[in-house]
């Protein structure tokens, strides 16, 4: 026994311990699922693109100068790197030749059973194949919905920070630079606009956002700062959100079999039908009009 515990305060200690332990295991996930995933983008003299995440921040580009050392440059070492070399580019090889002679064999036997066939089997096993892809108006119909249900929940979600913008105009004209400063700045404000009302626009306190023209220069120069965040949790909720209505309406498409009939000829739509079907109708009555008439 641990001095100064007695045998009533162990019951105690234990559930302290395991409330400990469990609030550290909610309290992990649910860190990692509301802390946000901030991307970087930095364009001045070079770009430069970053993410950071639980304030750790790790460049992707440009990627560091790898550090040599000249130890690992003796000629043992470098003997052994060169066979490892040599043995990779062997494996390497063997699995593409063997890729290689796989296909040319499938291809083959393909040309066989083709040859084998007639035009009419062709055909038949042609449909055969159609009729397990959905119909393309249906397969359509779901992917755009998909697209615009992933697009409305990750722009709610998805947030722009802007620190600087500015854009330095130039040209072999000064009417040219004084034109295109109009253009640029003229567009530049109804984008921030659209974002500003449609997503989640975050502008620094201290931004420096402004178009102005150089007219001792002939190329257009940027100094460009912005990021962009999102939560995990919030990202896997699109996903899901997208993803659900997306299995769903798969499974109610039907095949393109059931849109044909049994000679594999395209039955008509719905609408088509009801277009056939009105069409008729006002024969139909032309049809009494004219015999009226012609009474």
């Amino acid at each position: 026994m641990v001095k100064g515990v007695t045998d009533t305060d162990l019951p105690e200690i234990i559930l302290c311990v395991v409330l400990a332990v469990v609030a550290i295991i909610i309290a992990i996930p649910v860190t990692v699922f509301t802390v946000r995933v901030k991307v970087g983008i930095e364009f001045k003299d070079e770009f430069r693109f970053w993410v950071s995440f639980l304030g750790i921040r790790y460049t992707i580009f440009p990627k560091k100068q790898k550090k040599y050392n000249i130890r690992d440059y003796t000629p043992a070492k470098i003997a052994k790197r060169d066979r490892k070399a040599a043995e990779r580019a062997a494996k390497k090889a063997e699995a593409e030749a063997k890729k290689k002679a796989e296909r040319a064999a499938k291809k083959r036997k393909k040309k066989a059973m083709g040859n084998k066939l007639t035009s009419k089997q062709k055909r038949q096993q042609f449909r055969e194949k159609l009729s397990k892809w959905p119909a393309i108006d249906d397969a359509a119909d779901l992917f755009f919905t998909v697209i615009r249900t992933f697009f409305t929940s990750f722009i709610g979600h998805f947030h722009f920070h802007f620190t600087r913008i500015r854009i330095a105009v130039g040209s072999d004209n000064a009417a040219k630079t004084a034109l295109l400063t109009t253009t640029i700045a003229s567009t530049i404000e109804p984008i921030l606009y659209v974002l500003e009302r449609h997503s989640n626009l975050h502008v620094s306190k201290n931004a420096d956002i402004c178009v102005y023209p150089d007219y001792l220069a002939e190329d257009i120069k940027f100094d460009v700062k912005l990021a962009f965040s999102m939560s995990l949790g919030s990202f896997l909720w699109t996903v899901i959100k997208t993803a659900v209505p997306g299995i769903v309406g798969r499974t109610k498409i039907q095949p393109t079999k059931s849109q044909s009939d049994g000679e594999g000829h395209k039955k008509p739509s719905s609408l088509t039908s009801q277009i056939k079907t009105a069409a008729s109708g006002d024969g139909g009555k032309q049809t009494g009009s004219q015999k009226g008439q012609k009474k």
